[in-house]
Parts: structure tokens; C-alpha cells; sequence
């Protein structure tokens, strides 16, 4: 039965992701939002930061460092457009997974 219940629950999570496919948009900006979230303890703790970049055309999510990093995003202005680039793997808002921009035009 618990085997039943744990299938069920990650379908139904898995059903709410969508593929992300790279591709080019045209976007106005709506808010930027910084996002800080640190984990550990004491002794050993990380802090991760990154923003939501919130637009007429969805939620996105800016990378300072790593595969999808788009460092110059971050001084997105509001009630500006830009032609972003965007990419990843899945969105999920119940997730809190978002695509990438990983440049900007």
C-alpha cells in the first residue's frame, strides 16, 4: 500500500513539471526578486542566491554562477523588455523550478 501511495504522489508531482526547450523571447520585466537560502549549521553552512525575474510572458530564475549562469540579468530593469534567452530542464511552479536566462540582447 505504501508503495501505491509513494508511485502516486511523485506522478502527480512529475505531471506538474513541464519540459524546457531553449529558445528565444521577447519579455517585459514585472518585479526582481532576490532570493536568499542558506542551509548547514554553525560550523559548516552555504548560502545560495539567485532572482526571480517575474515578466509578461512567466517566471524566470538568474544563475550568477554555474551551467546556467546569465551574471548581467540581475540588473534587469522593471517595466523594461529585453530579448532573453532562455533554457533548462523542467518548470514547476509548485516546485519552484524555472526556467533559466541565460542571455540577454
Amino acid at each position: 500500500m505504501k508503495k501505491i501511495v509513494t508511485i502516486t504522489v511523485l506522478m502527480l508531482i512529475l505531471c506538474g513539471c513541464e519540459p524546457v526547450q531553449k529558445r528565444t523571447e521577447t519579455v517585459k520585466v514585472i518585479s526582481v526578486e532576490k532570493q536568499t537560502e542558506t542551509s548547514g549549521n554553525k560550523d559548516n553552512f552555504s548560502t545560495h542566491i539567485y532572482w526571480l525575474i517575474n515578466t509578461d510572458k512567466g517566471t524566470y530564475q538568474v544563475e550568477t554562477s554555474g551551467l546556467w549562469a546569465c551574471p548581467g540579468a540581475v540588473s534587469l530593469k522593471v517595466d523594461s523588455t529585453y530579448t532573453v534567452t532562455v533554457d533548462g530542464f523542467f518548470k514547476s511552479s509548485f516546485l519552484g523550478l524555472y526556467p533559466y536566462i541565460t542571455e540577454i540582447r
